[in-house]
């Protein structure tokens, strides 16, 4: 009887530790339309309120879960580094938005997957007038690659010898504009995100940037990401894991991404 008393009580306590303490959510500052980014009123910009499509899922996933968030956008490498030494730096538990790759789930668990984007190939049509001619993945090789500062590009990497990426730039936008003065060849990355930003006013894209699909590729699979330096990482997981699920069976996900997305599929239907 003690036994199961003792077992009772340590439920209770985690239950308490877990739903009494807010979670704090950290993205990147450079936004993430139409994912994740701050209102516009008649163009605008108001960094009181966030919107987005994964705005609105997080504002399901933790009334479902019954727990208080917060979510700020501060520099993304930052970000990272404030969710991975969370033991430390007790700020942010979760950053959202991330693609999947080994080294990240090292040190973060990942939830289901949020949604997936296609990536593409970004250029300059006055540089490539029919285009670069990537055909395979082997073909970027022969160009030089801009990329974000703290993006994650451990894939591209392995896509054939000698392949560098030029990382200097602190966002997509300032990424597009190395390749119209001709500083890069060339961009591989999300399209959604880049068309969205630009949608909103977030971002202009340069005249003369074209994109087309990079054959070859699955989509990206995003998740939010959960400091494995938690005390709680595997119980925030199963719990906003559960969350996520009931926002796919009630079709809750399905209608707040067909809002922000009406004439692409959606990840579940």
């Amino acid at each position: 009887m003690i036994r199961y008393l003792t077992v009772f009580l340590i439920l209770i306590s985690s239950g308490t530790a877990i739903f009494g303490q807010e979670v704090r959510i950290c993205d990147d500052g450079a936004e993430w339309p139409p994912y994740l980014y701050y209102q516009r009123v008649n163009g605008e910009i108001n960094k009181k309120v966030l919107e987005g499509a994964v705005k609105e899922l997080f504002d399901f996933i933790f009334k479902e879960a019954g727990m208080e968030y917060s979510l700020r956008l501060i520099p993304w490498k930052r970000c990272l580094l404030e969710v991975e030494n969370f033991d430390t730096s007790g700020k942010y538990e979760i950053f959202g938005n991330g693609s999947y790759g080994p080294h990240r789930a090292e040190k973060f668990w990942p939830s289901l997957p949020m949604y997936i984007t296609h990536r593409g190939v970004f250029y300059s049509e006055k540089r490539f007038p029919q285009g670069p001619g990537i055909r395979k993945k082997s073909d970027v090789a022969k160009f030089r690659l801009c990329g974000v500062d703290g993006y994650d590009y451990t894939d591209i990497f392995k896509w054939g010898d000698n392949i560098k990426i030029d990382q200097g730039a602190k966002s997509n936008g300032a990424a597009l504009k190395k390749i119209a003065v001709g500083r890069c060849d060339i961009m591989i990355t999300s399209m959604e995100p880049i068309y969205g930003a630009a949608a909103v006013g977030n971002l202009k894209i340069p005249d003369g940037i074209k994109s087309y699909p990079m054959p070859g590729l699955s989509p990206s699979i995003f998740h939010f990401w959960i400091s494995k330096k938690s005390p709680r990482a595997l119980e925030l997981q199963a719990l906003l894991n559960k969350a996520l699920m009931n926002a796919i069976y009630t079709r809750t996900y399905k209608k707040i991404f067909e809002k922000y997305f009406p004439e692409l599929p959606v990840l579940y239907e």
